[in-house]
């Protein structure tokens, strides 16, 4: 019998395991060339953990663990992933008590928005998420940009940018009030307080808020180091950037100059974004900055758990 219980951090070795050879399989039952999908870098995956142990959960049959799930919550909205199970326990009803378990622990923090994202080519998953009524929203759809050390841009002169990591105890507070107050005009229930502290914490990155005439115009939590352990190169990755409504279409342009230096200060050789289909002035600013698409996940929400979208917003992030 089955039994599911909290991760507790000396599970997180066999769970990222379990990660690898799950998600491996799913790209070999999909067709892909190339399958391998590697185990996540130890200080990310306990990031990842320590940002909501409530949240995370592993399923046990005696004292075997047989997958894991995730769950994050910013605020009102909540999602799932990773989730994962044993390749060798597929189609035994593992994946779906985790699942349902993982969705009732959302709606009991009073999430708002529920949702995960999945291979859009993996016809058992969509079919898998849609019969416990989880249904298609978006494509996440990632974009990438070589950085190369000589080339230069033009920076605004009209905004300042402030490191979250640079700030001592009373200035990292009076920081994410103006967050919450850029996200309550912005992404009302989108709280990042999260991530901000727990990518410091953990040493994975910086979040800089961008400021004009004393107000927050936007912010973003920036990732600097790998999240796999044979990650070749030395990626940025915007966790999640949110501007403010009101935000000009054509000053866009002047917070991607402002990656691309961040990025070249750091040494890091691609920026690499994600941005959901449902914002195309954001995806259409990036192919005009020369981002290349790469790839897509679905991003699937629970029936009556929609997103709340600002189509004012310029956003990219791994979930909202």
């Amino acid at each position: 019998m089955a039994i599911i219980r909290h991760m507790r951090i000396n599970d997180l070795q066999q769970v990222n395991g379990i990660l690898s050879r799950a998600f491996t399989q799913g790209r070999i039952d999909d067709g892909y060339a190339f399958t391998q999908v590697p185990m996540c870098h130890p200080g990310f995956i306990e990031m990842y953990y320590h940002q909501g142990t409530d949240g995370a959960f592993v399923i046990e049959e005696g004292d075997q663990i047989r997958g894991a799930a995730f769950c994050h919550i910013w605020g009102k909205t909540g999602w799932i992933g990773p989730l994962a199970i044993v390749p060798e326990k597929h189609h035994l009803g593992l994946g779906k008590q985790l699942t349902l378990h993982a969705t009732e622990f959302l709606k009991n923090a009073e999430c708002t928005t529920i949702g995960l994202e999945t291979n859009p080519r993996s016809k058992r998953n969509l079919g898998f998420y849609g019969k416990i009524g989880y249904v298609p929203s978006v494509l996440s759809i990632d974009l990438i940009k070589p950085v190369s050390p000589s080339t230069s841009g033009k920076s605004s002169p009209q905004h300042t940018i402030i490191p979250f990591s640079r700030l001592n105890s009373e200035q990292r507070e009076k920081f994410l009030a103006q967050v919450k107050a850029l996200m309550r005009i912005s992404m009302p229930d989108v709280d990042l307080s999260l991530p901000i502290r727990y990518y410091d914490k953990f040493q994975q990155g910086e979040t800089l808020l961008f400021m004009r005439n004393n107000s927050p115009i936007a912010v973003a939590v920036l990732q600097t180091v790998p999240s796999l352990v044979d990650e070749q190169n030395r990626l940025l990755r915007l966790v999640v950037f949110v501007s403010h409504p009101k935000t000009p279409d054509g000053y866009f342009t002047y917070f991607l100059e402002d990656f691309f230096h961040f990025a070249q200060a750091n040494k890091l050789d691609r920026i690499l974004v994600r941005t959901p289909s449902h914002s195309h002035k954001t995806f259409q600013a990036l192919l005009e900055n020369n981002y290349r698409v790469v790839n897509s996940d679905l991003r699937l929400t629970l029936k009556g758990y929609p997103e709340k979208i600002n189509p004012h917003v310029f956003i990219m992030s791994r979930w909202v």
